[in-house]
């Protein structure tokens, strides 16, 4: 998509669609006042979104459901957390310094 949104006619494909999906595009192209081209873009780009994020959703369900690699993710997280109050500390060591 160029910055005016809309697409390069030279690189867009052919994509089939059901009738009824059809209607709702030309609908939703008429009321936004973009292009179907733009309207598909924005809808598969938060598809992926909305993928991504229920996917991380039930990777993070999965490790809360087994108690030893819920246990392992509390000790790096403690660790980092000893690393990051470490390195603030230091930080502020060196402030005081100057």
């Amino acid at each position: 998509m160029n910055p005016a949104g809309k697409t390069d006619s030279s690189k867009q494909s052919l994509v089939r669609v059901n009738p009824e999906d059809k209607e709702v595009l030309k609908h939703l192209s008429s009321v936004e006042g973009e292009s179907m081209a733009a309207i598909i873009h924005k809808a598969l780009q938060a598809y992926k979104r909305h993928k991504f994020f229920s996917d991380l959703n039930l990777a993070y369900e999965r490790l809360r459901s087994g108690q030893e690699p819920w246990d392992n993710e509390q000790k790096e997280r403690s660790f980092w957390d000893v690393i990051d109050d470490q390195s603030s500390t230091l930080l502020q060591t060196e402030d005081v310094g100057e």
